[in-house]
């Protein structure tokens, strides 16, 4: 069952260190009684805004879900068509590093910076690396240290 008025869901997707993030998927979903997903894609501020008035029913346990990469974080609530909108500010931390089957002298890893948050692609693992998008030296996990150094 639609809502009689539009009821907008908006907020910021984010990293664990404050980085907005461009281009995640964001899904509302009424729990209660299910009645199809609304999604949009953040903007590059990490901003999002999605009508659910087709999507759910005035006090239904809505949730709202995020991915992107490897992460997803969800956040519910209980819909009050009287407060005509509400805000979901999601924090993800995406997985620092993934290992893959072998390739050449060693498994190849893939590294997200903690910095920039580029998924970056190294062949074999070594014990630093250099970001390919904004030269930042990292360890394994993605960690630049205290201070950013420039590779």
């Amino acid at each position: 069952m639609a809502l009689p008025v539009n009821f907008l869901v908006y907020g910021k997707i984010y990293r664990e260190n404050g980085i907005f993030i461009a281009g995640a998927t964001v899904r509302i979903t009424d729990q209660t009684i299910p009645q199809g997903t609304a999604s949009g894609i953040t903007d590059a501020n990490g901003k999002y805004l999605i009508n659910i008035k087709n999507y759910a029913t005035n006090g239904d346990a809505i949730r709202v879900s995020c991915t992107y990469q490897q992460e997803s974080k969800t956040s519910d609530f209980t819909l009050d068509v009287g407060d005509g909108t509400k805000e979901v500010n999601l924090n993800l931390v995406v997985t620092q590093i993934i290992t893959i089957g072998a390739k050449g002298d060693g498994p190849a890893v893939y590294i997200q910076c903690q910095q920039c948050g580029y998924n970056n692609y190294y062949p074999k693992p070594s014990s630093s690396y250099c970001c390919h998008s904004c030269q930042t030296v990292m360890d394994k996990d993605g960690k630049t240290g205290g201070c950013v150094k420039i590779c």
